[in-house]
């Protein structure tokens, strides 16, 4: 195959980056997100020498730096640079396609590389993930460029991109054990493949000995970042994940609520400054707050995975269906964002950015199928599937850690309809068949999702465009505010306490607006009486259509209408859908403690505290509820425990607020200490 002129080449690049530029220009985006903004500032402040061990990607911080030293406050000049680099992404890719799929193909590819939703996303936001996919574009071009070249010096080249790639994110060093048989295969010598893996080994080294130093020099320890894989772990494994996005411990996120309410009213200095608190210190935090003792980060971590692997075993037919939806929404079409800022800007850009995943998975898992036939020249792209899509089956699938994944997928897609297009031209027909039925297949299966995924993504979206609505309203902007919140009226039930917000905040909104009649609509829906609700979510219930969290809705409707068996036949039924589930658990067994059903309370109290539920607000009251009826069954010793433990559970809950019955509780517990 002939190589390409650098003509073809610049002005690949050049388009690419004239096309984002654009995006800059007319779609800019809401740039909520200032973390590394922060991060690189003190870095640059302090000399490039980290004065802290990182808590997020070194390679972005420094990044960050370098572009604040050349353009100061002049925060599009970042931008710029983000943008220059996805550019030469989208020409690694083009070249890569060329090699594999013939000049035609990667013209295809550039296209839609070019125009990629995602791509320009993130390459247009202050996060580092657009770093990830161009270390992972550019290591795959790399082992193509080595596999031609065949020089034992090449392999310091992917050495050296995948140290980059590590100080983004540290799960990269998987990816070495990955390639490093390659530089066996490559000739099949073995003192080669020695001095390859030593080149390979040594330039990945170098790299990352600058930041290892750091981190042994301020807390003793080597490293690239501070972090809490248990806790992590445990986030993307527990009860509430459906497999998209992460779901820490409920007390973190009140504790980060708490810390950000106080900075917002000057008791709190910023987060960013000493001592820093980020996700892995505050799960640190809990966990010694629980233990009753000070833990460090491998203690923590520990403590978090007993949690993950306990869920895991004793919920297998749970934890199977978790898994195997990962996988599933690994090459789903859905977008699943984890940043307000960036779900915002989305919609900015859908416009203007017409190739997205949802098209491109079904053709990429097409084109995988089709590549197997010559599978040896497709390694590198292998290597980089194999990679993302383990650990994020491990842990959890969002977009952003999608975007290498989509980037190979790119390749994929244009090789299936490079292969459609030959078989119709040869009038291979039963190939031509086979290939068009499974694309109609596969693009059915990327874009529909089971109830439990249907409910979950649907709850994500309201979620964030409430919380859109709500940061709209508090920044004075009544008109976006107006659109977020009917957005979600749009598909929510006006039944749910969701909704009733909504037209809680829209009802003055319209009034704002000069539209009273709206506003006293909106005022009317805001405050439905209890008996319509019930009425209305019982119809739901007899229809089969009702959702786990309308079920939830309505037990505690029926609680405060004093109809416990009511409420408890509801709780029942929820745990049969979700029975790890330990906030249900710990309804149900107050329920059964009231009904002095105290055997069924007792084994559902302790199955809560085992699912997790001393991450919540509940956890004080169920280990007391568990110390009486022990002491009770005069077993001193397991009271004595739980009462310890309600005691220890003070320091989270305080996190919520205490109220005049937790506080009694506290008395009581005092008093029998």
């Amino acid at each position: 195959m002939k190589s390409l002129k650098y003509s073809t080449l610049l002005f690949v690049f050049f388009f690419a980056f004239l096309f984002r530029l654009l995006m800059l220009v007319y779609a800019p985006a809401p740039q909520f997100f200032e973390k590394y903004l922060i991060l690189g500032q003190q870095l640059l402040e302090s000399a490039l020498v980290a004065e802290r061990p990182f808590s997020y990607s070194p390679i972005y911080c420094y990044f960050i730096a370098f572009c604040k030293a050349i353009f100061g406050n002049f925060t599009d000049g970042i931008l710029w640079m983000q943008i220059f680099l996805g550019s030469l992404s989208c020409l690694f890719l083009f070249s890569i396609a060329h090699h594999l799929c013939g000049l035609k193909a990667a013209w295809g590819c550039f296209i839609v590389s070019c125009c990629y939703h995602s791509f320009v996303l993130y390459e247009t936001t202050f996060l580092s993930d657009f770093l990830g996919m161009f270390l992972s574009v550019f290591i795959v071009w790399s082992l193509y460029w080595i596999w031609k070249k065949k020089g034992i010096i090449c392999w310091l080249l992917p050495g050296i991109l995948l140290g980059f790639a590590i100080l983004q994110r540290s799960n990269y060093v998987f990816l070495a054990v990955l390639i490093l048989p390659m530089a066996y295969f490559q000739e099949r010598s073995f003192s080669l493949f020695l001095k390859k893996t030593a080149l390979f080994i040594s330039s990945l080294l170098i790299i990352l000995f600058p930041v290892v130093l750091q981190n042994i020099w301020l807390i003793g320890e080597p490293g690239i970042t501070v972090t809490n894989p248990g806790y992590i772990f445990y986030s993307s494994n527990n009860y509430k994940n459906v497999g998209v996005l992460y779901h820490p411990p409920h007390a973190l996120l009140q504790k980060e609520w708490v810390l950000q309410e106080n900075r917002r009213k000057g008791k709190e200095a910023s987060r960013y400054t000493a001592p820093f608190q980020g996700d892995a210190e505050i799960a640190m935090e809990i966990s010694s707050i629980i233990e009753g003792k000070p833990m460090n980060l491998k203690e923590s971590s520990s403590f978090y995975c007993e949690y993950a692997w306990h869920y895991l075993k004793e919920y297998p037919q749970e934890s199977l269906l978790l898994y195997l939806q990962k996988l599933w929404f690994v090459f789903h079409g859905y977008d699943a964002h984890d940043v307000i800022s960036v779900m915002s800007h989305a919609n900015v850009l859908k416009p203007f950015t017409p190739f997205a995943y949802w098209w491109i998975a079904p053709l990429g898992i097409l084109g995988i199928f089709c590549s197997f036939k010559e599978w040896r020249r497709w390694i590198p792209l292998y290597l980089i599937l194999i990679h993302q899509t383990t650990l994020m089956v491990l842990f959890y699938v969002v977009t952003r850690f999608r975007l290498p994944v989509e980037a190979m997928m790119v390749v994929f897609a244009v090789f299936a309809l490079k292969e459609f297009y030959l078989s119709l031209k040869n009038k291979q027909l039963k190939k031509s068949l086979c290939l068009f039925t499974g694309g109609i297949f596969l693009f059915f299966l990327c874009n529909t999702m089971n109830a439990s995924m249907k409910e979950h993504t649907r709850e994500t979206y309201l979620d964030s465009q409430f919380s859109m609505g709500v940061q709209a309203f508090k920044s004075k902007r009544p008109v976006d505010a107006c659109k977020h919140f009917e957005s979600v009226l749009a598909q929510e039930d006006k039944y749910s306490q969701r909704a009733m917000d909504c037209y809680r905040y829209l009802a003055p909104l319209y009034a704002h607006l000069g539209s009273n009649i709206q506003s006293q609509k909106a005022q009317a829906n805001a405050n439905l009486s209890l008996e319509e609700i019930i009425n209305a979510l019982e119809s739901y219930r007899a229809k089969g259509q009702m959702t786990f969290n309308q079920r939830l809705g309505l037990a505690d409707l029926y609680n405060i209408q004093k109809q416990p068996k009511k409420a408890q036949i509801l709780l029942e039924e929820a745990l049969r859908i979700k029975p790890s589930h330990p906030d249900v658990r710990y309804e149900l067994a107050c329920l059964q403690l009231q009904n002095n059903q105290i055997a069924e309370a007792q084994k559902n109290f302790e199955i809560a505290i085992k699912n997790g539920l001393l991450f919540m607000e509940n956890s004080l009251m169920a280990c007391f509820y568990l110390a009486e009826i022990y002491e009770s069954q005069n077993n001193p010793q397991k009271a004595r425990k739980y009462y310890t433990q309600a005691l220890r559970q003070k320091e989270i809950v305080v996190w919520y607020g205490m109220d005049e019955k937790i506080k009694g509780v506290l008395e009581k517990i005092k008093a029998k200490n």
